[in-house]
């Protein structure tokens, strides 16, 4: 029973840091669309806007689940908060690298843009396909 309502407890705080997270990025994506409009964007505008919204959508609702899970201490979960960590950061690297090959010019470029694609897909899937029930 206690443990039912830790994982309430901690659902309800996860959904309000997820919103800051949320309303936080909303606000960045459209100062970003805002400076491309008036075309004031350069590279290192668009490389922080892009560090911001991968510590802020993938490492901090990660470190919340580290740090706040009920089962925390557990092995298993453990293990799947390092899987989840290190495939939704490979993955953001792969899709990161398939948005800039898919500003280069090439053919070849754009089947390795393609592929990035694809294993960025795949990098935010895989911890999620082999949940901690079976790491």
């Amino acid at each position: 029973m206690q443990s039912d309502f830790e994982l309430m407890e901690y659902a309800r705080g996860r959904k309000v840091a997820l919103r800051k997270n949320g309303l936080i990025m909303l606000a960045s994506g459209l100062l970003l669309l805002i400076l491309i409009q008036l075309k004031l964007v350069v590279g290192w505008m668009t490389l922080l806007i892009f560090i911001m919204v991968f510590v802020l959508g993938i490492v901090q609702p990660i470190r919340y689940r580290r740090k706040n899970h009920p089962f925390r201490a557990e092995l298993k979960e453990k293990r799947f908060a390092r899987a989840l960590l290190f495939g939704c950061t490979l993955g953001f690297a792969f899709l990161f690298a398939s948005a800039v090959l898919i500003g280069i010019d090439g053919d070849l470029v754009g089947r390795a843009a393609r592929a990035c694609a694809l294993l960025g897909v795949m990098g935010f899937c895989i911890p999620i396909f082999f949940s901690y029930k079976t790491l």
